[in-house]
């Protein structure tokens, strides 16, 4: 395998692989699966860094690309790293003002936007580009230029090809390969400069863990522009790894049973989805198959991922897996075999709940300015602890600074912030370590624990401290509720903003033979208040007295990234919710 020091060596790969025919890619749109091989794809690169070269872009140049999981991703991403130009990942939810400000701060040269759809959305922000600024499409789209139109011919293709490796040895390890903007749950984005050595630290180290007799093709639908999706993204390709991009979270069951493969990759709130759809599925049976099947489902709650379970457990755990487990893997395609999660807190109900299902659950953590991994589970029996994140990745060091904050070192840590030298002195010290805003621990001088973010934690009027996540990941373990935050700066209680899960909601009060014309009247109708109620309550148990929500707002919205409630790894926008809802909070304590 050719030595990587630069992600567009991950090409080499292919080049030298006996096999360029085998599939690299799938995607899928509408009810058609396309494929890419090897072969296609090194051309494709070459004749798009060449249109790029001929497009004037040089070296240092910024281009933001509005891209879904899809091939063109990859081919616009090696295309501009081959050339020495710098990718902008921007969301395809990004609102005007988080678009505005990228393209601005980011300073493009070149705007890539997949469709028509997008192009609309941010019509806004687009009128504001400067004239120079390029704007290519991957849909044809009447009055843009379509990014095939770009495509040298033949002739030229075969021309001036081998004059691309010139381009490529000019680049170095430490060149900047992408400026990711952190989605962020407060304040303006800011732009992380990550270099080929940050991305190539990660992807291989993380690679060394993979186990690839239970890994020939990956379902990929986080979103690329996220770190998280795109390290995978690059370590997939690394060991050849088929990536089936489908067609985004909303069809991830039905992808998954049609694609059939043997990893995703998760934030937490997408494997409580489908839990919760698990969970569901126990209504529809008569009352038998309905007591055993809940039977099975508290067996799997209880699985110790970490320790030896009993005999008497093993026994009910057979049993259950009979009748339950192997239908739900089924019931997932029947050849997933791991689940990465990351991105947020997995609680560990969760963890011991698909475990016992038979996947392989690898929690994680990591930030976009670590590249992103710092710490992950791993298969071997004794790299894996609920309630940590798992063991620190090789090569990365971690400590612990006197006030809980975890520090970070290593060739993963970014080269800092875009502009903003002001900001990356504030995270980066005198000595290289990387200040996270999390708070945790080290256990058995092995795992890393996470406990909460330092800017989240808030104190109340009373002087005591809450930190909201770790209450917030328990409630959410209702079925009832879809989000929480929990919030309570200088007031004398905390209290939450909940966003129901209506579907559940809704098929409970008809049950309950609740009438109701609309979302607003049903989360208004106090049998439905007080049944909420007893969840927090009970859920909360465990907490101290003074932490526990004592009020609750239930909003009518559904939060979505769309909608401004999330960001694109589905944590909520704390600031963005307050503001919303800012006069029914002081009606709340008024009241």
């Amino acid at each position: 395998m050719p030595d990587i020091t630069c992600i567009f060596n991950l090409l080499d790969d292919y080049k030298v692989h006996p096999h360029g025919n085998d599939i690299v890619f799938t995607h899928t749109r509408d009810e058609n699966t396309f494929v890419v091989t090897g072969k296609e794809y090194i051309d494709t690169v070459d004749r798009l860094a060449l249109a790029l070269l001929n497009l004037d872009i040089k070296k240092g140049d910024t281009i933001a690309t509005v891209l879904t999981n899809r091939p063109e991703w990859n081919y616009f991403d090696m295309a501009m790293l081959s050339i020495g130009a710098i990718q902008v990942p921007v969301y395809p939810t990004s609102g005007y003002d988080n678009c505005s400000f990228i393209f601005e701060n980011a300073r493009i040269s070149m705007l890539v936007i997949e469709n028509e759809d997008l192009l609309k959305k941010m019509k806004r922000a687009i009128s504001h580009l400067p004239d120079y600024v390029k704007i290519v499409t991957i849909d044809k789209i009447k009055g843009y230029r379509h990014w095939e139109s770009i495509l040298p011919d033949d002739n030229e293709f075969c021309e001036k090809r081998e004059s691309l490796d010139e381009h490529r040895k000019d680049i170095s390890e430490n060149d900047i390969a992408s400026v990711i903007y952190t989605s962020g749950t407060t304040g303006d984005p800011k732009g992380v400069m990550l270099s080929h050595k940050n991305f190539v630290s990660n992807f291989i180290a993380v690679s060394e863990l993979m186990r690839l007799d239970l890994v020939k093709a990956a379902l990929s639908f986080l979103p690329l522009c996220h770190v998280y999706e795109r390290m995978l993204n690059y370590m997939y390709q690394h060991l050849g790894i088929i990536i089936h991009y489908g067609r985004g979270i909303d069809y991830i069951k039905e992808d998954i049973l049609r694609l059939k493969p043997n990893m995703i990759c998760v934030v937490p709130r997408v494997l409580e989805k489908i839990y919760m759809k698990i969970w569901s599925k126990g209504h529809e049976m008569k009352w038998i198959k309905r007591i055993f099947y809940y039977w099975a489902l508290n067996i799997a709650s209880r699985y110790k991922v970490d320790k030896r379970n009993t005999f008497l457990y093993r026994m009910r755990y057979r049993i259950a897996d009979r009748i339950v487990y192997s239908g739900v893997r089924k019931s997932l395609g029947g050849d997933l075999n791991v689940i990465i999660s990351g991105g947020a807190a997995l609680h560990p109900k969760l963890l011991r709940t698909f475990t016992a299902f038979g996947f392989f659950v690898l929690p994680g953590y990591g930030l976009t300015e670590t590249a992103p991994v710092v710490a992950v589970t791993t298969f071997e029996k004794k790299g894996i602890k609920e309630g940590t994140v798992g063991p620190i990745l090789k090569g990365v060091s971690v400590k612990i600074a006197e006030d809980n904050e975890i520090l970070v070192k290593g060739p993963n840590v970014m080269q800092g912030y875009y502009n903003n030298p002001e900001k990356t002195r504030e995270v980066i010290d005198e000595d290289g370590w990387f200040h996270t805003g999390d708070t945790g621990e080290i256990i058995h001088k092995k795992f890393l624990k996470i406990k909460d973010r330092k800017n989240e934690i808030f104190k109340t009027s009373g002087g005591k401290y809450v930190s909201p996540q770790a209450m917030e990941n328990k409630i959410r373990e209702s079925a009832f509720i879809e989000n929480i935050m929990i919030f309570g700066e200088k007031r004398k209680f905390p209290s939450a903003i909940i966003a129901p899960n209506f579907e559940h909601l809704e098929s409970w009060a008809k049950h309950k033979e609740i009438q109701y014309d609309s979302r607003n009247e049903l989360i208004t109708n106090s049998t439905v208040q007080h049944r909420i109620a007893k969840d927090i309550n009970d859920f909360s148990d465990g907490f101290d007295e003074w932490a526990k929500v004592k009020k609750f707002i239930l909003t009518p919205q559904s939060w979505t990234p769309e909608s401004g409630f999330l960001t694109p790894t589905l944590k909520p926008r704390r600031k963005f919710i307050e503001k919303k809802y800012r006069k029914s909070i002081e009606k709340l304590y008024k009241d």
